[in-house]
């Protein structure tokens, strides 16, 4: 009786046979979830090109100096006796050109090929510049009173290449007598030319060209006054300031400065002395 039952639920929960317990399946497993994709890196944008560099010109010439040396734009190129060195005068910096009593060299200087005392300070930064494009010079300058300097023996001489290649070369000069001085405190004076103004010669005797219509007069002896520099950058437009090769004046860079402010000359042989300052071709200012 007992058999019976139990078989009867045997039955009954599919046990003891070909249909019995069959176990509910295992749920899946979840899907992971989707990993998020990392940002997409930001496009890279070149920066922007720099601007190209303005072209050098002159007036980025460096005019620095140190203590008490000339402007790094200039030198000292005097001849024989004589010197251009920083001095104090007028409770300022100068430049003092000057020139000692004695006798003429037995040979001509390396510097100028003279034989006299002749007081030189050389600016070298105008080369190759156009005459057309040449703003002039400025210069404050005081004269000694107790010696033999007088007015004549302080001026200006500019070399300048007729074709701006180095040859057909011609020398300016322009005498600080003609470059309207205008009188300032402690015995100084302003001195002023532009290629413009009416203050300009050749050096020597003669007129440039010696034949023909002339262009500019000899500064000793023609005859002839000063003359604007109109004329001759007509006939001659190419023409530049040119410092021109030197290999006899034993400076590092053999040339001869283009540029020139001079105190005495191929003949003096006395106590000479000006001062400079305030020096300036246009708005660049050299000392």
């Amino acid at each position: 009786m007992i058999a019976s039952a139990l078989a009867l639920a045997l039955a009954a929960c599919g046990g003891g046979g070909g249909g019995g317990f069959v176990p509910a399946p295992a749920p899946a497993a979840a899907a992971p979830a989707p990993v998020a994709a990392p940002p997409a890196a930001p496009a890279e944008v070149a920066p922007p090109a720099p601007a190209p560099a303005a072209p050098k010109t002159w007036k980025d010439t460096d005019c620095s100096r140190t203590g008490s040396a000339l402007p790094a734009c200039s030198t000292e190129f005097s001849d024989n006796s004589a010197s251009a060195t920083i001095v104090i005068n007028s409770a300022g910096d100068a430049i003092q050109l000057a020139t000692v009593a004695a006798p003429l060299a037995a040979v001509p200087s390396p510097n100028n090929g003279i034989k006299g005392n002749k007081a030189v300070y050389g600016v070298s930064l105008l080369h190759k510049l156009k005459l057309a494009d040449y703003p002039g010079i400025s210069l404050e300058a005081k004269l000694n009173t107790g010696d033999t300097t007088i007015q004549d023996d302080l001026y200006v001489t500019t070399t300048v290449s007729l074709t701006c290649d180095g040859a057909n070369w011609l020398n300016l000069i322009t005498m600080t007598r003609d470059m309207t001085p205008v009188a300032l405190a402690d015995g100084w004076a302003r001195y002023t030319a532009t290629p413009a103004q009416v203050k300009w010669y050749r050096t020597g005797t003669k007129p440039f060209p010696t034949t023909g219509t002339v262009l500019l007069n000899g500064a000793i002896g023609t005859g002839g006054g000063a003359l604007s520099l109109d004329a001759l950058m007509a006939a001659y437009p190419d023409a530049c300031v040119w410092n021109f090769p030197n290999p006899n004046a034993g400076k590092s860079d053999a040339v001869t400065p283009a540029l020139a402010i001079n105190l005495g000359d191929s003949g003096t042989t006395t106590n000479k002395k000006a001062w400079l300052r305030a020096i300036a071709f246009g708005d660049k200012v050299v000392f």
